[in-house]
């Protein structure tokens, strides 16, 4: 792995180690009957939620050994395991489901840590079928503990991020809308940094204003259009992932 691609790994396995304890210490405190309280994501209770984190670990942990290995190993099984693994997982009671998530969030750590140069460089797949090299799987697991955090609705928001996340996040959404036919031309321009992110044309941006959180949180969909300026009204957005 070169030497950019390994610094962009240590920063995001600090993230990921970052979010994993915050999520451990929300979800700690939460009574029992709150775990089946609704998340900010439709249909899933925080239950589902922090099932689903336990799964992720569990299906990143594979790619980490499939680039270890050779042997391809992809996250899931099958299209559906994810949603029936989620399901059964999230009906643990809620101590078992707080150590079924920190359980498996160490075993994807331990697993991390015996990467080498190689295994850094190996090329795995993403559940949607994305070829990336095994050096963007702490990436992958940051932006998972981090957002859901958020959607956990426990008393962590978009504007608790860390702010080097938030730009980091702001790069990645921002590449990944740029180029798409369905996606409106903006141009964010946060009011609490220096730096501006460009999404299509400059020439025919809609130029939108916000603490960067804010503007992210927008762009992912956990914050409404009313948190913005922008000197029209501002249009609607795809899906991010």
């Amino acid at each position: 792995m070169n030497r950019s691609k390994s610094t962009e790994a240590s920063r995001s396995l600090a993230w990921v180690k970052d979010g994993t304890a915050r999520v451990a210490q929300h979800a700690s405190r939460l009574a029992p009957a709150e775990f089946a309280v609704p998340t900010r994501l439709p249909g899933w209770s925080r239950a589902h939620l922090l099932a689903h984190l336990a799964r992720n670990a569990e299906a990143l942990t594979n790619l980490t050994l499939w680039a270890r290995t050779g042997v391809e190993i992809p996250m899931y099984k099958d299209a559906g395991q994810r949603d029936r693994d989620i399901q059964q997982s999230a009906g643990q009671a809620p101590p078992l489901l707080l150590a079924d998530f920190s359980e498996t969030a160490a075993v994807l750590e331990a697993s991390v840590s015996a990467m080498d140069a190689t295994a850094w460089a190996a090329e795995v797949r993403t559940a949607r079928g994305r070829a990336i090299p095994a050096s963007e799987i702490p990436w992958l697991r940051a932006r998972e503990v981090w957002i859901h955090l958020v959607d956990l609705d426990a008393g962590f928001e978009m504007e608790d991020l860390p702010a080097d996340f938030v730009d980091a996040l702001l790069d990645d959404v921002g590449s990944h809308f740029t180029g798409r036919k369905s996606f409106p031309t903006l141009r964010i321009e946060p009011t609490d940094r220096q730096r501006a992110w460009q999404i299509g044309d400059s020439r025919s941006a809609t130029v939108v204003t916000a603490p960067a959180a804010t503007a992210l949180g927008w762009l992912i969909g956990r914050r409404e259009p009313q948190a913005l300026t922008a000197p029209s009204d501002l249009p609607s957005l795809p899906s991010w992932l």
